[in-house]
């Protein structure tokens, strides 16, 4: 129980830092067109959030390792030796990311005046990094983790089949629901840098910051009621079962998860529309918080074995409803 809920924070603490990173310079590219225009808030804004992005890439792989420390066995070793070639690749991108993110962090923080050819060359630099991570790595683990559920780790997946495994609904839901919970994390975050300058004494440049926050972050948190109905259409039978009500466990987090998210928008809304008292900020960051762990919780218990089912029972019944019917490895390649 203990190791069970060390995995599920280290993984829900993994995942807003990637979020952060992923968004982040997706962000950054309208502060600094903001920027150009003169906005120097925009500018002060965005040299913090992409510092913020360096840093949460950095944090998010320490953070990931100790989830896979923590899940480390034979089995888990076998999936990640499915994907050759494309872990080594994403390491490669991974480290690539960061090399333009820490570039363009250092650029905008120390050339505060450039012409319009250098600040291309700055949205190019965010645009690589940002696409970088939001296309290789979402799809990449959540590819991982099907094949894990799946249980059929009896050969390399090739390049081929990558390319077909994440154009399967199931992939698309959850990739798609990262990236909406990406830039309503980022939005979060930039509503935390709010708070900071509110309580420096500059409540003017706090509601203008907070403001856009509010805004970056609802827009994505809505969607995610409907792109939520799309990722429950593609869990498996056995999931869906416990998260309706056959694991209290997994049912009660929903729950809470479901009334955390609607408390999350009505502050995002107020804060959108121009109420960033400080109540507020703290609100949406603590809701925010207890949001992404209240569903990475979710997440945990709906992939939780049933106690004596057999591991190949387990992984047919891991399958989608779509794929339930089909033969393990084509159901596999779909996936």
């Amino acid at each position: 129980m203990l190791i069970e809920l060390l995995v599920t924070v280290a993984l829900g603490l993994h995942l807003m830092c990637v979020n952060v990173a992923s968004a982040g310079p997706m962000i950054c590219l309208w502060l600094e067109w903001r920027d150009g225009r003169g906005d120097s808030l925009a500018r002060e804004t965005g040299v913090v959030l992409s510092s913020a992005s360096l840093v949460t890439l950095v944090l998010g792989v320490a953070f990931g390792l100790a989830v896979g420390l923590l899940l480390w066995d034979d089995a888990y070793a076998t999936v990640l030796q499915r994907f050759p070639s494309r872990i080594g690749y994403g390491l490669v991108e991974l480290g690539f990311s960061a090399v333009l993110v820490a570039c363009h962090a250092i650029w905008w923080k120390y050339q505060q005046r450039t012409g319009a050819l250098l600040r291309g060359i700055r949205y190019l630099l965010l645009f690589a990094a940002g696409t970088n991570l939001l296309y290789h790595f979402p799809f990449l683990f959540v590819l991982i983790a099907n094949v894990a559920n799946s249980g059929d780790t009896a050969r390399d997946v090739l390049d081929g089949e990558f390319v077909n495994m994440i154009s399967a609904g199931p992939v698309l839901a959850r990739v798609t629901h990262f990236i909406l919970a990406a830039f309503a994390v980022s939005g979060v975050l930039l509503i935390g840098f709010a708070l900071r300058l509110r309580r420096s004494g500059r409540e003017d440049d706090a509601q203008r910051v907070a403001i856009w926050g509010g805004r970056i972050a609802l827009a994505p948190t809505l969607l995610q009621l409907l792109v939520g109905l799309w990722v429950t259409f593609t869990l498996s039978p056995i999931a869906i079962r416990r998260l309706m009500g056959g694991d209290l466990l997994a049912t009660a987090l929903l729950i809470s998860s479901l009334l955390a998210a609607l408390w999350l928008m009505h502050k995002l809304a107020s804060i959108s529309f121009g109420d960033a008292s400080q109540k507020n900020l703290i609100g949406a960051i603590c809701l925010m918080v207890a949001v992404v762990l209240l569903m990475t919780g979710v997440l945990r218990a709906s992939q939780q074995r049933a106690p004596g089912l057999h591991p190949r029972a387990a992984a047919r019944l891991a399958q989608p409803p779509s794929a339930a019917s089909r033969p393990p490895q084509t159901s596999l390649n779909s996936a």
